[in-house]
């Protein structure tokens, strides 16, 4: 009876343990992204990556001052994304894009994306 009672609390210390670590390994969104402060970017495609546990783009956005900075965008995962109707090659490198979304708390240049439409014609993607 007893060591049946210790195999029970050695598989749930090893649950626990388990799903500490898969919590840690994915962000929360309001660790890292802060939902008041969202912003328009626009810019130019460089760079699409379809990779768990997220899919992101990168631009080439202007600043106020005409330098250009490289800006990362977070969007779903690609499960999620292909059920949106998205595939690798719905936007690419050299696309125009406006985009709307969540800034990084740490003021990086990153994005949670909510929207997206193309500069050129306004299709909304997202």
């Amino acid at each position: 009876m007893k060591e049946a009672g210790f195999r029970h609390v050695i598989l749930l210390s090893l649950i626990c343990t388990l799903a500490c670590t898969t919590t840690q390994a994915h962000h929360s969104f309001p660790a890292q992204y802060d939902a008041d402060r969202t912003q328009t970017v626009e810019g130019m495609v460089t760079n699409v990556e379809w990779r768990n546990p997220h899919v992101y783009f990168y631009m080439d956005v202007f600043d106020e001052e005409g330098n250009v900075e490289e800006w990362a965008f977070e969007l779903s995962n690609v499960s999620a994304m292909r059920s949106r109707g998205w595939r690798k090659e719905t936007i690419k490198a050299g696309d125009l894009l406006e985009v709307y979304g969540a800034r990084a708390r740490d003021n990086s240049p990153l994005l949670n994306a909510t929207e997206i439409k193309r500069s050129d014609s306004g299709e909304k993607l997202l």
